[in-house]
């Protein structure tokens, strides 16, 4: 019977049965408070203090304080080009900051999003503070929203050799800036 309703990062999902609940909670792949509501609770609850829910918590359950990317991020400044859908659903154009970068994706500060985790995205990014580094641009997949609306992060996604070259080349001018500081 479906009637379990998840909250998560400020996101309502359900109803949902106990088996993809299960899935859910066992899968290891949400991070931060996860709460659950069904007919009958009074308020939301987290799901580690529900005793039909806490047993399904995958045992790797990832924190919102622990950092399970592959390669590390370091702060960078850069423009942020991309699409999405705007008023009548047309392509409009938005600009954000980048927050950090690593070899595999980066986070975007906007406030506007060009989609849902599992979108395909093109980005420009341009670096504002050395006009000598590369511009480039990359196609992402959407991994996660970030909280409030403040953004989004993505997945770099088959990057050409030409491209690796030059995230190469912004990720150690931004490495160098971080010594000096």
């Amino acid at each position: 019977m479906a009637g379990w309703f998840l909250q998560f990062q400020g996101s309502k999902f359900g109803p949902l049965s106990m088996d993809e609940v299960k899935v859910i909670l066992s899968s290891g792949k949400l991070t931060g408070p996860l709460f659950a509501w069904k007919q009958g609770m009074a308020d939301w609850e987290a799901v580690e203090h529900l005793h039909d829910l806490a047993p399904f918590m995958s045992a790797g359950r990832r924190t919102a304080n622990v950092d399970q990317r592959r390669a590390t991020r370091i702060p960078f400044m850069a423009t942020v080009k991309f699409s999405g859908a705007g008023v009548g659903q047309g392509l409009v154009m938005y600009t954000g900051i980048c927050r950090d970068l690593s070899k595999g994706g980066m986070s975007v500060m906007s406030s506007s999003n060009p989609g849902f985790p599992g979108s395909l995205v093109t980005l420009t990014i341009e670096p504002v503070s050395d006009a000598s580094l590369p511009r480039l641009a990359v196609e992402a997949v959407i991994v996660r929203l970030l909280k409030d609306n403040q953004g989004f992060s993505v997945r770099f996604s088959k990057l050409k050799p030409a491209q690796q070259e030059s995230l190469a080349a912004l990720l150690k001018a931004g490495t160098a800036s971080l010594k000096k500081a």
